[in-house]
């Protein structure tokens, strides 16, 4: 059940988030099949005829990398957020996502990674092998492409993520039975997988409970935010 929070937001919103939060590599829809969903098709509008590649810089490259140490769970919550955080606050990041995307299908390939780290390296402040570590670990999924919800989870700021109103909407898919706290159960439940649910919850779980609050959840969000 959805709460209250995601009243605005679409059947076909609210559908791809469930199949995005689908932890199991084996039963999760792939990513082309992903591309075929109502929702993603405006994904799929072609590029401006000869616009050329928005260069990443080094505020993308420190959220890649906090993105790449942070907790398990945090980084299925900014997933979920990625998918529901309004259009007007990721534009940038969506046009720079389209401009690296050569062929137009929805995903970024290694390649078309380092052709944008190329492009870009001397505002990005990092080397090759750096950026060829942060493309593993901002690939969540472990497909070898990097798609749309993972580029913006893994390169949206702390003001674009740390709203309360985002925080909520993402801890409330969590909480499915609306008592205010994350169980182990419901959590197995939203990823349809409980392989790393006990680390996901020991990671996060301040006093212990084997819960998560909401306090809990916004302390782990704000780690490591600034």
């Amino acid at each position: 059940e959805w709460t209250a929070d995601w009243d605005n937001a679409s059947a076909d919103v609210k559908d791809f988030i469930s199949q995005m939060l689908t932890f199991s590599r084996k039963d999760r829809p792939s990513a082309s099949k992903l591309l075929e969903h109502k929702w993603f098709q405006v994904m799929r509008s072609g590029k401006a005829e000869g616009a050329g590649m928005l260069r990443l810089n080094a505020g993308h490259a420190a959220n890649m990398r906090k993105f790449r140490a942070a907790a398990k769970l945090k980084k299925v919550a900014l997933t979920v957020i990625a998918q529901t955080v309004k259009e007007s606050e990721i534009a940038d990041l969506r046009a720079t996502f389209k401009s690296m995307d050569a062929n137009n299908d929805g995903t970024l390939t290694v390649k078309e990674m380092l052709d944008a780290f190329t492009a870009s390296k001397e505002s990005m402040g990092l080397n090759e092998e750096d950026f060829k570590a942060i493309i593993s670990g901002i690939d969540t999924d472990g497909s070898g492409k990097i798609d749309y919800s993972e580029f913006l989870a893994s390169t949206m700021s702390a003001k674009q993520y740390m709203d309360e109103s985002n925080l909520w909407a993402a801890f409330s898919t969590f909480d499915k039975d609306n008592d205010g706290k994350i169980s182990k159960a419901e959590l197995a439940e939203v990823l349809k997988d409980n392989t790393w649910v006990a680390q996901m919850i020991q990671e996060v779980d301040l006093d212990g409970d084997e819960q998560i609050s909401f306090s809990e959840f916004k302390a782990m969000m704000k780690k490591d935010a600034a």
